[in-house]
């Protein structure tokens, strides 16, 4: 299970006919309000989480996800937007296990999520 948290809806599109067609369940929140209630209700294995949302940012999300104790090591951030060096090992600082810029390489988010799932195996 995949949680995609993006506040593009074209991008949650494009996350939820990807995972339709890998075989994939996926979650979908178009913000990061209430987020560590989606995770301890729905219990993803990854999230994929956008840094550049209104409202609530990235880093905002990432405090949220530290209250749900969720695995930071599954987590891949993304942005449309080069991050600095600062704001990267801020990130990374988190424990965030993974960085992707838009657009996706759809290969690399599949290697990703496959080395989570054989993690999870273990």
């Amino acid at each position: 299970k995949v949680l995609v948290v993006d506040d593009n809806r074209k991008i949650l599109e494009l996350f939820s006919e990807y995972f339709e067609l890998s075989g994939i369940e996926g979650i979908f929140a178009e913000n990061a309000n209430n987020l560590s209630e989606i995770i301890s209700i729905n219990n993803p294995d990854h999230i994929i989480l956008d840094m550049a949302m209104p409202k609530f940012d990235g880093f905002h999300a990432l405090s949220e996800i530290k209250k749900s104790n969720f695995d930071f090591s599954h987590v891949t951030v993304l942005t449309a937007a080069e991050l600095s060096e600062t704001e990267k090992q801020k990130i990374f600082d988190c424990g965030v296990g993974n960085y992707l810029e838009k657009p996706i390489d759809l290969s690399v988010l599949k290697e990703i999520l496959s080395q989570n799932q054989k993690a999870a195996e273990t």
